[in-house]
């Protein structure tokens, strides 16, 4: 698959699911992590994560995650390099886990801002642009497509890929 079929099959989804509630949505998703972190990510293995994560059971959320104030750094160049499976799955479990202590935080307060996709700060001061599933992972696949301007080449799939996908998701315009 291409950056520009995922970014087209990414716009789909919309017209596959109902959207969910994006911290319902990662909390899913992190639960699907943990069910197929022991191997490699494929393509495939992908589109099925971020496809059951709209219909899937969430993860109960875990107070302890509130103490995380600010999401992993990372390298744009990580997409093109292969890493340990555990460092990759490690950092974009980290990135989900940031994600959803920061919208717990935020909720009955920046979430309710009817301006907030004009971009929002949350209480622990990282911007925020996008709110739902479908926001999230069309400007993180629009980013991809961009910002790499890779169009037409065959996508680079990794573990780390999906973190970066999702935090490009929240800062991208």
């Amino acid at each position: 698959m291409t950056y520009k079929e995922f970014y087209q099959w990414i716009n789909d989804l919309p017209s596959r699911f109902q959207n969910r509630d994006l911290e319902t949505y990662l909390s899913a998703l992190y639960l699907q992590i943990e069910k197929q972190k022991a191997q490699e990510l494929t393509i495939e293995g992908l589109l099925t994560l971020l496809e059951t994560s709209f219909k899937s059971e969430p993860l109960e959320f875990n107070p302890e995650w509130l103490e995380i104030i600010s999401p992993p750094e990372f390298d744009i160049d990580w997409i093109d390099t292969k890493g340990d499976l555990n460092e990759e799955i490690i950092f974009t479990t980290n990135v989900i886990k940031s994600q959803i202590a920061d919208l717990h935080k935020m909720q009955n307060k920046q979430l309710e801002n009817k301006l907030r996709y004009f971009g929002i700060d949350s209480e622990t001061e990282n911007r925020w642009y996008n709110f739902d599933p479908f926001t999230n992972l069309e400007c993180g696949a629009a980013w991809l497509l961009s910002d790499l301007k890779r169009e037409d080449q065959e996508m680079n799939v990794n573990w780390k890929m999906l973190g970066i996908l999702l935090e490009m998701g929240r800062i991208y315009e």
